[in-house]
C-alpha cells in the first residue's frame, strides 16, 4: 500500500533570508504517487487536507487515496507533546498508535537549500511572486516552489529511492488558510483512545513538513 511521502529538502549554497511556513495553516495537498519494486510499477492519486499547528505542536492530515482501483481513506494525527503518532482507518476503523521519536521541527526551507530562482504566476497586475528551491535529504532530492511573500507552500516534486523501492511524487497545494479553524481536528478518534501502543516501529521524519512513515 503505498503512503503519502511529503518532500525531503537540501544542498549546498546557503539562502540569504530564511522561507518558514506560517506557524498555523490549514490547506489541501493533492498529489500522483508513482512507486516501482523490482519492476513492479504502482501509481496512486492522493488527495489530503493538512493542518499543521507549531505552536501547540500538532499535525493532522486526512488522506484519500485512489490506487488500484481502490480508494483508501486514512487520517493520521501526531502529537509532538505526547510524542504519540495515530494513524485511523477510516474504512475499517482501526487505528494503529506507534511513538514518534523525532522533534517536530518548523518547516522551514533549509539552510543547505539551492535557491533555485524566482518567477511569477499570472499576468500583468495579476501576479504572484515565487521561489523554487533544490533540496537533498539522503535518500530523497526535491524541487520545491513557495511564495515569495509569507513562504506559502506551492508545488513540490520528490524523488528518490526506499530499499529497493523507487518512488516519485508530484504535489500541488491549494486553498492555504491561516490559523486553525477547529482545533478538533487534532482529538484522535475514539478508537485510537483505546488502541494499544505499537512499539517497535521506528518512525521517520519525512519531509519540510515533518510528516512520518
Amino acid at each position: 500500500m503505498l503512503k503519502l511521502v511529503v518532500s525531503a529538502l537540501f544542498i549546498a549554497l546557503a539562502v540569504a533570508d530564511q522561507c518558514c511556513t506560517p506557524d498555523q495553516w490549514e490547506g489541501i495537498a493533492g498529489s500522483i504517487v508513482g512507486t516501482v519494486t523490482n519492476g513492479k510499477s504502482t501509481s496512486a492519486q492522493t488527495t489530503t487536507s493538512m493542518s499543521y499547528d507549531f505552536t501547540d505542536m500538532m499535525l493532522a492530515a486526512t488522506t484519500t487515496t485512489m490506487v488500484d482501483g481502490m480508494t483508501l481513506k486514512n487520517m493520521t494525527i501526531i502529537d509532538y507533546n505526547k510524542k504519540l503518532m495515530y494513524n485511523f482507518n477510516e474504512m475499517t476503523g482501526d487505528c494503529a498508535v506507534t511513538p514518534v521519536d523525532q522533534p517536530f521541527k518548523k518547516a522551514c526551507i533549509p539552510d543547505d537549500a539551492k535557491q533555485l530562482g524566482n518567477f511569477y504566476y499570472g499576468a500583468g497586475d495579476n501576479m504572484l511572486q515565487a521561489t523554487s528551491y533544490m533540496i537533498k535529504q539522503d535518500p530523497f532530492t526535491a524541487f520545491v516552489s513557495f511564495t515569495a511573500t509569507g513562504c506559502i507552500p506551492i508545488a513540490e516534486v520528490v524523488y528518490g529511492d526506499m530499499g529497493q523501492t523507487a518512488i516519485m511524487s508530484d504535489t500541488g497545494f491549494v486553498n492555504i488558510t491561516p490559523g486553525i479553524k477547529d482545533p478538533s481536528v487534532f482529538d484522535p478518534p475514539e478508537s485510537c483512545q483505546q488502541a494499544k501502543m505499537q512499539h517497535g516501529h521506528k518512525s521517520e521524519r519525512r519531509g519540510l513538513l515533518g510528516l512520518h512513515l
